[in-house]
């Protein structure tokens, strides 16, 4: 058993805070302290809704450079939620973006063959999500009801 000895009031005011707002025992929270020094903090998640709206791709007031700098931006958020360790509504909202920038795409991209490619993709996409539904039918679990309801393109 390790002991720790405070050296201020201060520090002893703060672990006593942090005790009593997370409900944990003093010597949880100078554990939890003492990793944090060691390991460094944990990855901090953002605390807003980061995944932008995908415009309809019949909606052609949408400037299509300004929809691909979303595009863009929305695949490097997804990229880090997906990098860190997601919870299956979150890797269900990155996958239904993507499907959704890949249609927008397949339709407003200016360039034919980009469009040939991104309607495969997002089309693949629809297949592969079909196919998890049909899986989660067949489950009775949290996750499946979860993957039933969502994951509809």
């Amino acid at each position: 058993m390790v002991t720790y000895v405070l050296g201020c009031h201060e520090l002893e005011e703060f672990i006593k805070d942090i005790a009593i707002k997370y409900d944990m025992e003093i010597p949880d929270v100078v554990t939890l302290l003492h990793s944090f020094r060691v390991h460094g903090e944990p990855m901090r998640r953002r605390t807003v809704d980061i995944i932008k709206y995908v415009p309809s791709p019949d909606d052609y007031r949408v400037d299509f450079q300004h929809a691909w700098g979303v595009a863009l931006h929305d695949a490097k958020l997804c990229n880090e939620i997906l990098s860190g360790n997601p919870s299956l509504a979150e890797i269900i909202e990155c996958e239904l973006n993507v499907y959704r920038w890949l249609r927008f795409l397949s339709v407003r991209c200016p360039d034919l063959e980009r469009c040939i490619k991104y309607r495969r993709t997002a089309d693949a996409m629809a297949e592969e999500f079909a196919t998890c539904r049909a899986k989660a039918a067949s489950m009775n679990t949290r996750n499946a009801k979860l993957v039933i309801e969502r994951l509809v393109p």
